[in-house]
């Protein structure tokens, strides 16, 4: 084995180690034909400090390289859709005509599209499309206990709830004003659970999931698995084929959705986390590169046929 690390099935890189070992290497230089990756923390930062760009210009040269080997890339994330384009589609190179497809997913799931020619969304065409209440009566009632619950454990001043107005009904309520992301995860979570017991007490709200992210938490019909299996089926490309990242406990249900394919974990340990992902803890960004470029090795250490 490698000093320092265990040899069981789970693989955990110490926080930034400045060279990933082989075994990790190993599992991540291969011929991906599908990336699938949340947004905040793993393409783009969660906060717009210090003047910086929301895609890096190195995370961009990357990504546009991977798309030149017809390498597809799915964005699954608990943001709005107006934050999924302007901080990240938008700042990409545009798509040739023949190039890879790249869809985009946003509150949580609930909604899918394909980036189309220019980084073009069609926002009343969407592919995906799971409303949390096709009932506006329950649209309000859902949003009046998300705002009890956030005064029951006294984080009123996160609110308000905002409901997704994307199309006709929306598929998801979500509290993502700028004072959710300097909150302790602790203090999230506590707000979640306040949430969840608000949702298992009543039958109408049964079958909603709460998720949680570094600058938002919501509720919703679906989770990012429902979105990862859905677009796994549409291009009909097997699981080994593909790498699913991800940096937090709404990315967990990602990780269970579907057997062989690779998983990277670039957030905080978790326990929780399943047993054949790959943990790099506190990588962010630095790790979804270095993820990059393992796979570019080997579309270019190789002339075999994609």
């Amino acid at each position: 084995g490698i000093a320092g690390y265990k040899t069981t099935a789970r693989i955990v890189v110490p926080a930034r180690a400045v060279l990933l070992p082989e075994i990790v290497t190993a599992k991540l230089r291969k011929r991906f034909k599908v990336i699938i990756s949340g947004l905040g923390h793993s393409l783009v930062p969660v906060f717009r400090a210090l003047g910086k760009s929301d895609v890096g210009s190195e995370t961009a040269s990357l990504i546009e390289k991977l798309q030149s080997h017809s390498v597809h890339l799915g964005i699954v994330t608990s943001n709005t859709l107006r934050n999924l384009t302007t901080r990240f589609i938008y700042r990409l190179a545009s798509l040739p005509p023949t190039a890879a497809h790249m869809f985009a997913y946003a509150f949580g799931g609930g909604i899918g599209f394909e980036v189309g020619k220019g980084n073009a969304i069609q926002s009343r065409q969407p592919i995906f499309y799971k409303p949390i209440f096709e009932d506006k009566g329950l649209v309000g009632s859902l949003k009046r206990e998300m705002e009890e619950a956030a005064r029951e454990v006294k984080m009123e001043h996160l609110l308000p709830v905002e409901v997704d107005d994307t199309l006709e009904y929306p598929v998801a309520l979500t509290i993502s004003g700028a004072m959710v992301g300097q909150v302790s995860p602790i203090y999230r979570e506590r707000l979640a659970d306040a949430i969840r017991r608000r949702l298992h007490a009543h039958p109408e709200f049964q079958g909603l999931h709460v998720f949680v992210s570094s600058d938002a938490l919501g509720v919703s019909r679906v989770d990012k698995a429902d979105a990862i299996i859905h677009m796994q089926q549409l291009l009909g490309v097997a699981p080994e084929d593909i790498l699913i990242i991800g940096v937090n406990q709404c990315d967990f249900s990602s990780y269970r959705a579907l057997a062989g394919a690779t998983k990277l974990h670039l957030g905080m340990l978790s326990s929780d986390i399943p047993s054949d992902v790959i943990q790099l803890p506190n990588y962010d960004q630095s790790g979804a590169r270095a993820a990059f470029r393992e796979i570019l090795k080997a579309y270019e250490e190789t002339d075999e046929p994609a």
